[in-house]
């Protein structure tokens, strides 16, 4: 029988047809073998339009509320990012200036009700805060707003409070306003659209705008153009859901391959021997029941077989290994979309050695990458504007140098490390052959270098004077570094 020629597999055409759909790239053509696509990215605009993007955030939170291990990946990669906050230094000759900038910023961190409008955070959460808006919405607003009396606060909003004043714009309107931000003819943000919340079940379509230098935006950049952001596992969303379908499936199986557990075959009659009528002769009630002795005597969920019978235990060997290995590889592309091994944001114990540090490295990258944006975008920013008003308003004295801002340092959470036996080691090696600095090594730990030798030098200090004091010697309470006494050879000559 003759094979028609529509059912022989034909190669992909490979010559250039001036844009009539086939390529001389393979990624360029259309086949059946894999899926094709309804809608490729292409301008920004319309790729990720105002119902894209918010679609995907509610799928985003949806996910992170049904799926531990995404919480889990949120809650961890922001911990190592910013943990309890990032600290600052102001680091110009004038210690009095630092000092007062210091306590100044601090102080307004400390405390919520100063802190943020509707004293929901204080300083040091609003970076943690950040961190998780920015992987789980994709970006993170707030204002910078004062009170009637002047006094600068923060006021973080929700990713769904900034979009289009009045919904649908067209003609002039569509080309000045992107997904909730004004632009100008550079594409540059010139003021944010906020709705205001609505209340008591109303719905109000009243919208502030906010100037840009007054409103804080950030999140991940994918294209040069865009003036909205997709939340980090935007990629692998759709796995995280197939992960939570088959979650379910596999539990539900579970529950009723345990129900179906047990198998009971009965074969004995009443008046015959068995169990019953061994009750029976020693004077238990007549009953209609075959096992209303039994439930007397036993109280027994399964209380009767009969003579014969029997009863079978059976086992269900689901969810097998494959169905589990399947599952895992789902929420491992779904952690991939961070930008971290997924074995160091899920299961540390599935690697070791030399490959875990490699990963444990690759992680601490991507948590740098975060970490130095909420830093010169947010914190850097906010210090600013606090010191520049406490001038203003006199609480901070003038400093005497003018470029005092770009006098600041800042210091995030400790770092990623293997093991703490490997790292002293490779700092003393490091340090001894000028390789890593002392501050450096501090700032890895998550401490202030300064801090920590100013309080060193203190403490040491201290010490001496009261060995003075009692007359006992320093060795005896620290001993000599290794390697800082020189040995001492002692020659005799020959009798």
């Amino acid at each position: 029988m003759r094979k028609s020629r529509a059912s022989i597999p034909k190669a992909s055409a490979s010559v250039n047809t001036g844009g009539a759909g086939v390529s001389a790239y393979e990624a360029a053509n259309t086949s059946g073998a894999r899926s094709g696509f309804l809608a490729f990215p292409s301008n920004s605009r319309q790729e990720v339009s105002p119902y894209a993007r918010r679609e995907i955030v509610r799928k985003s939170r949806a996910a992170e509320a049904n799926i531990p291990a995404l919480t889990r990946i949120i809650d961890k990669f922001a911990r190592h990012a910013v943990g309890s906050g990032i600290n600052f230094r102001m680091l110009t000759d004038d210690e009095g200036f630092n000092s007062d900038c210091q306590r100044d910023v601090e102080e307004w961190w400390n405390n919520p009700s100063v802190y943020s409008i509707d004293g929901s955070v204080d300083g040091w959460n609003a970076k943690l805060m950040a961190a998780k808006s920015i992987m789980l919405d994709g970006e993170y607003n707030a204002a910078f707003v004062k009170t009637a009396s002047g006094w600068p606060m923060l006021q973080p909003l929700d990713v769904f409070e900034i979009e289009n004043p009045g919904g649908y714009l067209i003609g002039n309107d569509a080309a000045q306003w992107d997904d909730g931000v004004k632009i100008n003819r550079f594409e540059r943000p010139i003021a944010f659209a906020v709705k205001t919340l609505s209340k008591y079940g109303r719905k109000d379509a009243a919208y502030e705008e906010i100037d840009a230098t007054h409103f804080l935006h950030m999140g991940k950049r994918r294209r040069a153009r865009g003036h909205r952001f997709l939340p980090w596992c935007y990629s692998g969303l759709n796995k995280g859901i197939d992960a939570l379908d088959l979650g379910s499936l596999i539990t539900g199986t579970a529950k009723l391959h345990s129900a179906l557990a047990v198998q009971v075959k009965k074969t004995a009659k009443r008046g015959q021997k068995g169990a019953v009528g061994a009750i029976s002769k020693l004077g238990a009630e007549e009953s209609a029941s075959d096992t209303a002795a039994l439930e007397k005597v036993y109280g027994s969920m399964i209380n009767y077989v009969g003579e014969n019978g029997e009863i079978d235990l059976k086992s269900s060997n689901h969810p097998g290994s494959d169905l589990v290995a399947f599952y895992k590889l789902l929420l491992s592309e779904l952690a991939i979309g961070f930008d971290a091994s997924p074995a160091v944001m899920l299961s540390i114990g599935d690697v070791n050695g030399t490959e875990y540090r490699g990963q444990m490295e690759d992680a601490q990258s991507a948590c740098d990458m975060l970490t130095d944006q909420i830093t010169w975008q947010f914190v850097r920013r906010e210090v600013i504007w606090k010191i520049s008003n406490g001038i203003r308003a006199g609480t901070i004295r003038k400093p005497a140098d003018p470029y005092w801002y770009s006098k600041l340092v800042f210091r995030g959470p400790k770092k990623l490390t293997v093991d703490i036996g490997r790292m002293a080691n490779a700092f003393k090696t490091l340090t001894r052959s000028g390789g890593l600095s002392v501050p450096r090594w501090f700032e890895e730990q998550g401490f202030d270098a300064d801090k920590e030798m100013d309080d060193q030098i203190r403490f040491v200090g201290r010490t001496l004077r009261k060995c003075e004091e009692q007359g006992v010697p320093w060795e005896l309470i620290y001993e000599p570094t290794p390697g800082s006494q020189n040995n001492v050879t002692i020659q005799q000559s020959e009798p």
